[in-house]
């Protein structure tokens, strides 16, 4: 059966998503060893970013294992297109904020400077981040009580109960 559009766009989002992200979290760390401090809202963004990865990469695992319906994946890529298109822009601040490699002790200190104006869009993204997080976060919380509901059903009435395809494939990768 081939697996509804909205699923196959959902999964090829994330992965886009994991890569690009992936990349942007190699360049801050480059950014962080070409200075001796980061500032905070790098700092926030370094810490978010893998637990981002993280989550998605979860949600791509249960849409592939068809635990994620249709509408759900629906709902949830523009969600992840938004993550991606935050990412997009941290990187183009990174592009210009980061020295280059032959770069003048005066063509750094120059640069340093120029980061300081790029905080305030620093923040910004990471607000816009900590929002979608919360959304997946939403999401991976009501499946997982749906998913409890769905087991507790199921004694109660004395059936044997069914893992999630998901539930499997992760108790395998854990192993």
């Amino acid at each position: 059966m081939a697996e509804p559009l909205a699923i196959v766009g959902l999964v090829a989002a994330i992965v886009q998503f994991v890569d690009f992200s992936s990349k942007v979290l190699s360049r801050l760390h480059d950014f962080q060893s070409s200075r001796q401090t980061i500032p905070k809202a790098f700092r926030d963004i370094n810490n978010q970013l893998p637990l981002l990865i993280d989550t998605l990469n979860r949600i791509q695992s249960q849409a592939s294992c068809g635990s994620v319906n249709e509408g759900t994946a629906k709902a949830l890529k523009p969600v992840v297109d938004a993550c991606l298109a935050e990412a997009r822009r941290l990187g183009e601040i990174l592009d210009e904020m980061l020295p280059k490699a032959k770069a003048s002790s005066w063509q750094r200190r120059i640069q340093a400077i120029r980061s300081l104006a790029s905080d305030g869009k620093i923040q910004e993204i990471n607000v816009r981040l900590e929002r979608n997080i919360h959304l997946l976060t939403l999401s991976q919380t009501t499946r997982n009580s749906d998913v409890a509901a769905l087991v507790e059903e199921q004694q109660a009435s004395g059936e044997s109960v069914a893992k999630p395809p998901a539930m499997m494939k992760r108790k395998s990768l854990l192993m």
